[in-house]
Formats: C-alpha cells, structure tokens, sequence
C-alpha cells in the first residue's frame, strides 16, 4: 500500500494526463487535479472522477456535477448497463506502483471508450438509466434477501416468520412461493 505520506509527485496525476488525454483532445472535457489522489474531467454537467485510495485502488466513476445527492457511477455500471450479457466483473483495479496505476487507468480508459459512448458525450439521460438500473438491481437484492429468508423459515415449519417473508414478496412471487405461501397459511389456519 501507498501510504498518503509517501505517494510520490506525479505518481497518480501523471499517468492519469497520459491515459485519458483523449477526454481532452477527442471529446473536449476539461480537466481538474483535484488532489494528488483525485483527477475530475468535465464537460456540459458532466463529471468523470479517477482516484487513487489509500488502499491502492484506482476508480473511475461519473456523474452529474449538479445532482448533489449522486456520488457517481462506477464503471461497472455503465457497463453493465451498456451491455448486461458481456461486461467483465472481474477486472483488478489495485495498482501499487506506477506500472500497476497505468494498467488499472488504461482499463478504466478501455470500459470507457467500449461503453460509456453516452457519458463521453455528455448524455445527461444516461443518469436517468444508470440510477434506474441501480434501483432494479437493489429490488433484485431485496428479492432475494426475502426468498431466501422465506425457504429457511418454510424448511424449518416456521410457517408464520415464511408466511410474512412470502407476503412481502408481493408481485415477485414465483410458482414454488405461492404454493409455500399457500402451504403456510393452510398450516397457520388448522
């Protein structure tokens, strides 16, 4: 790890300058060093961070500079939203010297330029999309925090704790889940 104290000049911002140099010449973004560990493109509204954490993690994420509330999007997201069959969430973005920030910057840069067409444009609607796919994806977490609570309680003839989980479910519910649910209330109703 670099520890803050000992992050050398330049070993963050300079790499960062190299690798997306095109948001400046292609694209028209402006660029801000924020702090030796924060670099913040911008254009039209629209804000592309990459920082450097203490614990050696280069991120990217983007957003919108007047939404207050948004801490912006990870590249991760708008690639998933770009395309949800074949993004890679595998990629390592640690970089513990300057060879390891350029590799993780250049893959950052990659995902970028492969799916985030709609923020180097300055698309603001892209937002709309990005939050709305944030949301879905919480549902879908919530979903299946609820199931799987629901079977654990319904294995173990809790019937009534699985009855409230399957209830709360609502409209999510499969075909196996309403013959529990269906099984629960029979059971709760002798």
């Amino acid at each position: 790890m670099v520890s803050p104290s000992k992050l050398k000049i330049g070993m963050f911002t300079e790499p960062v300058e190299m690798v997306f140099q095109f948001l400046e010449s292609d694209y028209e973004f402006k660029k801000q060093v924020i702090t030796p560990r924060k670099v913040r493109y911008s254009k039209n509204g629209v804000y592309i961070s990459l920082t450097y954490s203490n614990y050696d993690e280069v991120s990217m994420t983007c957003g919108l500079k007047e939404d207050k509330n948004n801490l912006g999007f990870s590249s991760n997201l708008f690639s998933e939203l770009s395309d949800p069959m074949n993004y890679d969430r595998r990629v390592d973005y640690i970089g513990n010297d300057r060879n390891g920030i350029t590799q993780a910057l250049r893959d950052h840069a990659k995902i970028l330029t492969l799916h985030g067409q709609r923020i180097l444009n300055a698309e603001h609607s892209v937002f709309n999309d990005l939050q709305n796919l944030v949301r879905r994806k919480t549902n879908e977490r919530r979903i299946k925090a609820l199931r799987e609570k629901a079977n654990i309680a319904f294995s173990n003839n809790d019937y009534a704790t699985a009855y409230q989980y399957y209830i709360q479910l609502n409209t999510d519910r499969n075909r196996l889940d309403e013959k529990r649910l269906h099984i629960c209330n029979s059971r709760l109703n002798q």
